[in-house]
């Protein structure tokens, strides 16, 4: 005989075997309790394996069973083991038996056959996978989220839940700007990574100047284990997760199969290209056959349906090109259209709507009512209502139609927005806060005034477009800076020198010539900016935007001669602005960041407590938002502070800098909230406005201010704010009654005493049954790193099997480790350098599989003396036995398995659904020998730890001896499955579980009716839905399925103890 394992598909994953020399036949050790498996497998696919150092290795002495690790091998056949209580053993290789990698049986046979192990495993095993279970049931099978560093709030948790427990994985995310987008993307992509393993291949196109920044947060945010970074603009084809710049889309060309999943950030830009032609055209069409042939598409843009109309098309042809054809751009405008009277009737659809409001609403929606039987249906029954003197009825009726329209109108079930005016989102987003840079500034002024010189000195000439367009390269020059100006200025003069430019008016170059500029080092704008920042240090950063990189260097130069090296500088050009962003983070002494107009869009500053400067203002209010979005972020800042100059000047003496900072801070209020959803409205008022600038000078911008302000009209930013609020209302995702519950546990379990008992109870098991050594932060208890030590109760095999993503390469320590793990989320979620410790990370899940394949703990005996035993079991006689069974409850997957390998779709995605109605339970029941349920005083006996100490003695080996003499327990097999099958049955009439089975299975049909209720509301609206009506028939089988899951659920027996409590000493 020897020790084997067989490369045969029919055996992978088995393990260890044994096999007689010349056989195919191959024996798989389960357990002492259980049936040897013996499987036939083609000779060509055995391979004999040595057995390594700390194997556990079984053998019988005589009827019982024991278990040793091996210390080595004595001769090619013969082995030693070291046992428990410092004994040696030998024996021939025949003899022993390995643990193969098939799961464990019923550990029932163990207590029966009497091969248990010291209750102490117990403790530690049942106090694991109890806190494995309570956290799996916060976190309803989103493992990626709860292994991630990441704050999780409400509507985040919705998208990804929404996301993930859908088997066609195909979404559009649209959150408004700042609201955590890339965090829910990071999440799916860890959960992707987590479900294919080693087949997920995620491609991640990103806009350029990002690359850096997605790298950074997908390896330290989300610790995806397989995250290939590689320069230059190649790709790979290796499993794993790679980011890819736009630019770099034709490479995807290269790739030899498709990916598993396409995240697409700022796809918007991407689908821009649908409608173009060229190479924009041939990139499009490469995404899109990507796309189509990936088992999941995610794209990412918070760009709103109006007014990008041709993007959203084609960005819904991405996820669906079956159901959005690219030629149908008019029927699809039109769609958009009908949209807008939808969303006011919504809108207008209150429940305590008067009635003639509700009938003029009903009126309107006459027109599309002749093509919509449902709607001419339920318009009708409203209408027979409004007369009726029962307003809870007309409530309902308008409810239900309020909630028809929004489904059947919507613009894709697999568009996911949530708005920062939600109630449940407005609290954890930053309030905006105005504060006036206030200095004297003669320079600006006498740039300003030489600029409007030159504006007069073009009136009564020729009207031409280049006269407009000089004027506005010379005003966007000012309002960056007054050295920009004066470049422009010499820039012009030299070019009308050469005669490449002509004169536009007379002695316009001696004019060009008069304008000069002080250096930036002297610009009174720097001084007031350093009386700022050294009034403030150390308590504040400094985050300072100004468009020009040229100024922006200038600028870092002279605040670097009087702050030193407290001061860093990012923009277009920056090849490292992930490292010097993280740097800004952390460092506390870099407390002044300057930004460029390249550091405008994409930056992170998530987090850091920092003031925003405004060194110039740029025309356009969009730019502004931008900026201040860097901050603007859910989790961010309490408060964020624009400083703000050119403000509260009188109206005389206002400059074009001035007069265009009061409008932004009184009329567009861009300091006070965001305005990042009128961003067409602000662009097409500035476009007016440039045309405006030349004739009108600086009234242009008060013309300006007062048709934003206004009412109604093309401009009218209230307008704009009621269209964009109304269509957004069709698209938006509201927390279900489900994620109410759902949330507050999640809170509750990551800041209350959850996560502490999940600390304790994985490094208990870590410690004390694997012999990992521990160490512990000096700051911090709950953040640990486990290290592979000398005697740690791995083989080097198992050992890198197991956990070959969870140790850290390091070059100072000799020992695998792990590196810190913080197992505390609030601190988790602020640092990028310690993974938190959660189920879904690669240590806590390799310490969960060790668990489940280790029988210790699974099935122990003991005798407790009790001192007042007479008193608490005055019936019993000198002795009493009971027995603990430890069941864990959950959802039954066999039809779920079964139709996600039918239908070739997501099973992970299916069994969420599972956990997310009916999450793991872990009960526990004690009966006594009668089969009844123990009382309270009798709990407290026996609920109590075992100690040695206290008398208590584990019930190994030679030690049921004495027990057999009492004669109490002759028929002990059958004493040991009778008492199974009664606390079975106390289990099931227990009424929490009940409870919680009819609530799943409610949950379960709601979620059912409102997706049914939804894809036929769809499936009507727009002929030739296909794909709906084939997503309708999945979720009919998936709702079947969930049903035959929970009726009934799946209850195994984790592990089983019997204690004979007695009114002395175990006998000697």
């Amino acid at each position: 005989m020897r020790f084997v394992i067989s490369t045969a598909s029919s055996v992978r994953g088995f393990g260890f075997g044994k096999q007689s020399l010349g056989e195919g036949r191959v024996e798989y050790f389960i357990s002492a309790a259980d049936e040897v498996c013996s499987v036939t497998v083609p000779l060509a696919t055995i391979l004999e394996r040595r057995l390594e150092a700390q194997e556990r290795v079984y053998f019988q002495d005589g009827l019982r069973w024991k278990v040793g690790r091996l210390d080595e091998y004595v001769t090619p056949t013969r082995i030693s083991l070291r046992l428990p209580n410092d004994e040696w053993h030998e024996l021939d290789i025949a003899d022993a038996h390995v643990r193969s990698d098939l799961p464990l049986g019923d550990p029932l046979g163990l207590l029966q056959q009497r091969t248990t192990h010291t209750p102490f495993w117990h403790n530690y095993r049942a106090d694991l996978v109890r806190a494995i279970a309570e956290q799996r049931a916060c976190y309803r099978g989103l493992l990626g989220l709860a292994s991630a560093n990441v704050e999780i709030f409400a509507h985040q948790l919705l998208v990804v839940q929404r996301v993930l427990k859908d088997p066609v994985l195909r979404y559009l995310l649209a959150d408004e700007v700042g609201l955590g987008k890339t965090i829910e993307a990071g999440t799916i992509i860890r959960q992707h990574s987590i479900d294919e393993g080693d087949e997920a291949r995620v491609v991640v196109l990103v806009p350029d100047h990002l690359v850096d920044q997605w790298r950074a947060e997908l390896k330290h945010r989300f610790h995806i284990p397989r995250l290939i970074e590689f320069p230059g603009e190649s790709i790979s084809n290796d499993p794993g997760v790679q980011v890819l710049g736009h630019r770099n889309v034709p490479r995807l060309l290269d790739l030899e199969q498709p990916p598993t999943l396409v995240v697409i950030d700022e796809a918007h830009e991407v689908a821009r290209y649908a409608f173009e032609e060229g190479k924009q055209r041939h990139a499009f069409d490469i995404v899109s056959n990507v796309a189509k042939d990936a088992q999941g598409v995610l794209l990412l843009s918070a760009t709103p349906v109006l007014h990008n109309e041709d993007a959203f098309l084609a960005m819904l042809h991405l996820l669906d090109p079956s159901s959005y054809d690219l030629e149908d751009r008019a029927d699809f405008r039109a769609r958009v259209e009908h949209r807008e009277l939808i969303s006011q009737a919504i809108a207008e659809l209150d429940d305590e709507a008067p009635s003639f409001l509700v009938e003029g609403v009903l009126d309107r929606l006459e027109e599309l009512a002749a093509s919509a039987p449902i709607l001419d249906q339920k318009i009708k029954e409203l209408r027979g209502a409004l007369d009726v003197l029962d307003d809870l009825h007309l409530a309902e009726l308008v409810a239900s139609l309020r909630s028809y329209l929004q489904e059947r109108f919507r613009l894709d079930r697999r568009l996911l927005r949530t708005r920062r005016k939600q109630d449940d989102v407005r609290p954890d987003l930053p309030t905006r806060q105005l504060h006036p840079l206030n200095y004297d500034d003669p320079v600006r002024r006498a740039a300003f005034e030489w600029l409007e010189g030159w504006r007069f000195s073009t009136s009564g000439g020729e009207d031409t477009d280049e006269v407009r367009r000089v004027f506005l390269e010379l005003l966007e020059a000012a309002l960056i800076h007054p050295t920009t100006l004066g470049e422009a200025a010499v820039k012009r003069r030299n070019a009308i020198r050469a005669k490449t430019q002509r004169e536009l008016f007379e002695g316009e170059v001696d004019r060009l010539a008069r304008f000069t500029a002080a250096p930036v080092a002297e610009d009174p704008r720097l001084l007031a900016l350093l009386q700022l920042i050294n009034a403030d240090i150390p308590r504040k950063k400094w985050v300072v935007f100004c468009s020009s990189p040229t100024v922006a260097a200038q600028l870092c130069s002279a605040l670097r001669k009087k702050l030193f090296d407290k001061v860093a500088h990012v923009g277009a050009e920056d090849t490292s602005i992930a490292k010097v962003v993280a740097d800004f983070h952390t460092q506390q002494d870099l407390i002044v960041l300057v930004c460029d107009q390249g550091g405008e869009q994409g930056l992170n500053l998530q987090g850091v407590d920092a003031r925003l400067v405004h060194f110039d203002l740029p025309l356009s209010p969009n730019r502004i938002e931008q900026r201040i979005g860097r901050l603007d972020r859910i989790n961010g800042n309490r408060y964020i502070t624009s400083f703000v100059p050119g403000l509260d000047v009188e109206v005389s003496r206002r400059t074009y800098e001035d007069a265009w900072a009061e409008c932004l801070a009184k009329v567009v209020r861009v300091f006070d909230d965001s305005v990042a959803s009128l961003q067409h409205v602000l662009d097409a008022g500035t476009t007016w406005l440039r045309g405006q600038l030349l004739d009108e000078g600086v009234d242009a911008i008060a013309d300006l201010a007062e048709q934003w302000q206004a009412e109604a009209g093309e401009f009218s930013l209230r307008t704009e704010s009621r269209r964009v609020e109304q269509e957004a209302m069709l698209d938006q995702i509201e927390i279900l009654e489900g994620i109410e519950d759902v949330y507050p546990g999640l809170d509750n379990y990551e800041y209350d005493e959850g996560a502490n008992r999940f600390t304790d109870a994985v490094a208990r098991w870590a410690t004390r049954a694997l012999d990992f050594k521990l160490h512990r932060n000096g700051k911090h208890s709950d953040t640990l790193d486990f290290e592979h030590g000398p005697t740690t109760l791995l083989t080097p095999s198992r050992l890198r099997t197991t956990f070959a993503d969870a140790f850290v390469k390091d070059r100072k320590r000799h020992r695998p480790h792990t590196g810190w793990l913080e197992f505390d989320r609030g601190r988790a979620a602020k640092t990028d350098s310690m993974p938190i410790a959660r189920v879904g990370h690669p240590f806590v899940e390799g310490v969960r599989k060790l668990m489940e394949h280790d029988e210790r703990g699974r099935a122990y005996a003991m005798w407790r003396e009790v001192e007042n035993f007479n008193e608490v079991f005055p019936s019993a006689g000198s002795e009493a036995l009971f027995f603990r069974f430890d069941f864990l409850i959950e959802a039954n997957l066999d039809a779920v398995v079964q139709l996600a390998r039918d239908r070739n779709v997501s099973l992970a995605a299916i069994a969420r659904r599972a956990e997310e109605a009916f999450p793991p339970l872990y009960e526990t029941v004690w009966i006594d020998i009668e089969g009844d349920e123990v009382t309270q005083v009798q709990l407290e006996q026996l609920g109590r730890a075992y100690s040695q100490n206290s008398g208590d003695k584990n019930l190994r080996d030679e030690r049921w001896d004495p027990v057999d003499a009492l004669g109490l327990y002759a028929d002990w097999s059958d004493v040991c499955s009778l008492a199974r099958e009664r606390a079975r049955q106390r289990l099931e009439q227990r009424t929490e579980l009940s409870k919680r089975l009819e609530c799943a299975t409610d949950y379960v049909d709601e979620v059912y009716r409102e997706a049914k209720r939804g894809l036929e509301a769809r499936i009507q609206a727009v002929a030739g839905r296909q794909g709906d009506r084939r997503i309708l028939a999945l979720e009919t089988e998936i709702h079947r399925c969930l049903h035959g899951a929970l009726q009934p659920p799946t209850v195994r027996l984790d592990s089983v103890g019997a204690v004979v409590l007695a009114d002395r000493p175990f006998p000697s």
